[in-house]
């Protein structure tokens, strides 16, 4: 094996999961990496900065093409990971230019089955995706219903090495860890909480398919029936003044905004129970995040981490999305059951520990050593 051999990884954007995931692989990896980011705090404002190692690619499709194509034509290449093969029309160009070239392509993916699509979609998916599918050398689902989606198109199992998707959990349980009650106290003072509140936490973006007018409507008849219970939602977006609004006239409810670092923490660690309504969530960092500081999880069941970690009931609950008041009873029921908080959450971060950022970068250096 030469020196100058190359793995070229190409993402959407960067964010903490994918730099910290990067570094993993960075560090344990054969051969050096080349990473190109396609774009910019696309979803929100990260406010990160990017290693040395990394590049932004041109913002023209045209130009930022042709270089990626060029890459590949380099005999150095010897592999091409991509982050998925949706939201830019450059990944399915890149994946099949790759394989024209007889590079391998690996390919990771976040995507589990939609719950509703137009029927024309989905017929269209189904003529295009086995086609496309056939390019990858092996696919890196989050997790199991990700790895079902695949293979609902005919992927097989031997081309399909689930990676579990993650966070860095070695970091969030150290940080808790040293997160004493004085800390866990004077944080729930900061924002005016009762230091015996059952506090259940949102954490992501104020956004409509968050289920936030949902989850609202919900807590707020459960505070009258529960006066100690209280709510944090953690998170910006185009529902803010909405929020504000609430929170302005509901003493329940607590916005301190867009939280980050240490501040993030310790409103996980602040917290008793966190919560996720999405109607759609292809994954879920913020369950994996929550249960590294020791908290069970209440999500619907269109969130794509739940059969993986939200199972048996043991880490949390997972309610059904169509059933108006399911959310209203899940949260019930670690009101009337305290005991389930200690005891889920002590689940949780054990079921958590095995899923760190080390492990998913070795598998998939693993099945990148098949073709080196």
């Amino acid at each position: 094996m030469t020196t100058d051999r190359r793995a070229l990884l190409v993402y959407i954007e960067p964010t903490p999961y994918i730099l910290g995931l990067i570094e993993q692989i960075r560090r344990i990896s054969p051969i050096r990496l080349d990473v190109g980011f396609l774009k910019e705090n696309l979803s929100q404002e990260w406010g990160l900065e990017v290693p040395g190692y990394c590049r932004f690619l041109d913002r023209s499709v045209l130009r930022s093409t042709r270089a990626l194509f060029a890459d590949v034509r380099r005999s150095q290449i010897a592999l091409v990971h991509l982050c998925g093969w949706g939201g830019d029309r450059r990944l399915p160009l890149l994946m099949a230019m790759a394989r024209l070239r007889g590079v391998p392509v690996f390919l990771e993916s976040d995507t589990q089955a939609p719950f509703n699509e137009a029927r024309a979609r989905k017929v269209a998916k189904r003529l295009a995706y086995p086609l496309l599918f056939r390019l990858p050398r092996m696919f890196f689902p989050g997790g199991s219903r990700q790895a079902a989606y695949l293979q609902g198109f005919g992927v097989p199992e031997r081309r399909i090495r689930t990676v579990n998707m993650t966070v860095d959990v070695d970091a969030i349980a150290a940080f808790a860890n040293n997160f004493d009650q004085d800390r866990r106290d004077e944080w729930r003072s900061s924002l005016g909480l009762p230091r015996n509140a059952t506090v259940f936490l949102f954490v992501g973006r104020l956004e409509a398919h968050k289920g936030i007018s949902y989850l609202l409507d919900q807590f707020g008849q459960i505070a009258e029936e529960f006066p100690s219970a209280r709510m944090v939602l953690v998170g910006d977006g185009s529902m803010r003044s909405d929020v504000r609004t609430v929170a302005d006239a509901c003493p329940w409810l607590r916005a301190p905004g867009r939280l980050k670092g240490n501040d993030l923490l310790s409103a996980y660690c602040s917290s008793d129970v966190l919560v996720l309504p999405s109607a759609f969530e292809p994954w879920g960092l913020v369950v994996n995040e929550a249960m590294a500081a020791g908290l069970p999880a209440i999500i619907s069941d269109r969130v794509g981490c739940g059969a993986d970690l939200v199972v048996g009931r043991d880490t949390g609950v997972i309610y059904d999305f169509s059933k108006r008041g399911a959310l209203g009873e899940a949260m019930r029921q670690f009101l009337v059951d305290t005991e389930s908080l200690r005891r889920m959450g002590c689940n949780a971060r054990s079921l958590i520990s095995g899923w760190t950022l080390q492990a998913e970068a070795t598998r998939i250096c693993c099945e990148w050593s098949e073709v080196l």
